[in-house]
């Protein structure tokens, strides 16, 4: 990440103002890279979205579950316009799609 080390100060920063100072090395031990999204002004360029409809190339069809239903679209982001995260080999250019099964909202967590 860039600025690596001054992003887990602010890590720890944080965890400490919440009065979590007993779990910040557990807490630390388990961070992850990491990109948050936050919504702007609308774009003239659709390349990268939240919701919507995506920018899907001709020969990709849209994705169905269980090649019945079709999934709903979630977001779709332009790699070149995002920055370069250390530990997230992203490639530097096209585009990730992102799609979900909103009816039945299928979660894959087991807890076992």
């Amino acid at each position: 990440m860039p600025g690596g080390d001054n992003n887990m100060r602010s890590v720890r920063q944080q965890i400490s103002g919440m009065g979590l100072d007993r779990l910040a090395a557990a807490i630390q031990a388990r961070s992850r890279p990491s990109l948050r999204l936050t919504a702007t002004k609308p774009s003239a360029r659709p390349v990268s979205r939240l919701g919507g409809r995506p920018n899907l190339p001709k020969n990709i069809r849209w994705p169905l579950w269980q090649n019945k239903q079709p999934l709903s679209f979630i977001a779709q982001l332009d790699l070149s316009a995002l920055p370069p995260v250390r530990g997230l080999p992203l490639p530097r250019s096209g585009s990730l799609f992102f799609f979900y099964d909103a009816d039945t909202q299928p979660w894959g967590f087991d807890p076992k």
